[in-house]
């Protein structure tokens, strides 16, 4: 296609060549940008703008925008803030929105230094940045641990007029939450409920993670319930952060349990992970059957045991129980299981003496 496009282009020299480099410059801007493609058509595109000696269809920032995001979305930034000088050098200047791509695009690659230097250069030219901008950035810094210069960003945006949204203030939540910080991520969350910007599906999940990772299950839980009450469906990742929470807890049966049956029965994928959670704190806790039932489940959906759960059954062979008999006979003399748990125990730890046993045999025998 992009050969026909170039083709037509040359085909039909009687044609005003600034018209016909404008219907090739939307043909290969929202053509490319709807569908995607080859990404070293735009190759052609530089090599067309010298020889036709015009840019008049710069004139046109909706189109110049258009084709900054497409080199966005290809990830050929260079390109994009090319195409940024390349307007400046023939007196056209480049809007808000083309500039905040070429940002995003620098944040994507952590290009703090090159980022910092195009917003210079925007204020410069009287160009404010957007909330769309402001976010790029925190987003960069959040991700890189500088917090304390999100942070400060986010101050700077304030001090600007901007009003944060949602995004924003979901990527400081999230940003805080990851490093242990959740006091100052309550900040943030209770920050934007008094300014009445709602927070979504992704912030509640930030901010219950945060309480998760901390051990604490009750704010997590409040907040779970607050986030049902607002209307909103949490979604996999939610569910799964407050299972693994309540294992950590110790709260598997009374929390994570009850959790995990609602989230298969809403129809959610259960990860692996969180399979490995529920079964390794059930263990922990001597509920064998309990750990059996999730199991079972696991291999219904087609999941197999990950490393982390062939590590738990692992660790606990080697956990000062010389064998899985020695270790009920411990539990039966103690009275710290329940009958039907034992026989479940015995049952596979008698399936494995068999297999062994033949393995041996035909190790033997061969």
């Amino acid at each position: 296609m992009a050969r026909s496009m170039i083709s037509s282009f040359w085909e039909r020299p009687k044609l005003n060549v600034n018209d016909s480099f404008v219907q090739f410059f939307d043909l290969l801007v929202y053509t490319y940008k709807d569908w995607g493609s080859d990404p070293h058509v735009f190759d052609v595109f530089f090599q067309l703008i010298p020889v036709t000696c015009t840019l008049t269809a710069f004139k046109d920032c909706d189109k110049t925008a258009a084709a900054i995001v497409v080199f966005r979305s290809f990830l050929r930034i260079s390109e994009a803030h090319h195409l940024l000088l390349l307007m400046e050098l023939k007196g056209y200047t480049p809007d808000v929105v083309s500039y905040s791509t070429v940002v995003n695009g620098y944040c994507r690659f952590g290009e703090l230094e090159k980022v910092w230097k195009l917003i210079e250069v925007m204020k410069d030219k009287g160009l404010k940045p957007n909330s769309y901008t402001y976010g790029s950035v925190i987003l960069l810094l959040c991700r890189s641990c500088k917090l304390a210069e999100a942070e400060e960003a986010f101050r700077e945006m304030i001090r600007q007029g901007i009003v944060p949204d949602t995004v924003v203030y979901t990527t400081l939540i999230d940003g805080f939450c990851k490093r242990g910080n959740i006091r100052a991520a309550s900040k943030f969350f209770h920050e934007m409920l008094s300014l009445d910007i709602a927070p979504d599906v992704l912030t509640y999940t930030a901010v219950i993670s945060g309480f998760c990772r901390v051990g604490d299950m009750v704010e997590a839980g409040k907040l779970f319930h607050e986030m049902l009450c607002r209307g909103l469906e949490p979604d996999s990742i939610t569910f799964t952060e407050v299972i693994n929470g309540y294992c950590k807890a110790g709260q598997e049966h009374e929390g994570g349990l009850v959790l995990y049956r609602g989230m298969v029965e809403k129809g959610f994928s259960v990860s692996a992970s969180t399979y490995s959670a529920l079964i390794k704190g059930f263990f922990k806790r001597k509920k064998f059957v309990e750990a059996r039932e999730v199991f079972e489940q696991m291999k219904r959906e087609g999941l197999a045991g990950d490393k982390e759960i062939f590590d738990f059954f692992s660790d606990v062979r080697t956990q000062k129980l010389i064998s899985v008999r020695v270790f009920l006979l411990k539990c039966a003399i103690s009275s710290k299981i329940a009958q039907k748990d034992r026989d479940l125990f015995t049952a596979d730890y008698q399936q494995r003496e068999d297999v062994k046993s033949r393995s041996c045999k035909e190790a033997a025998a061969g």
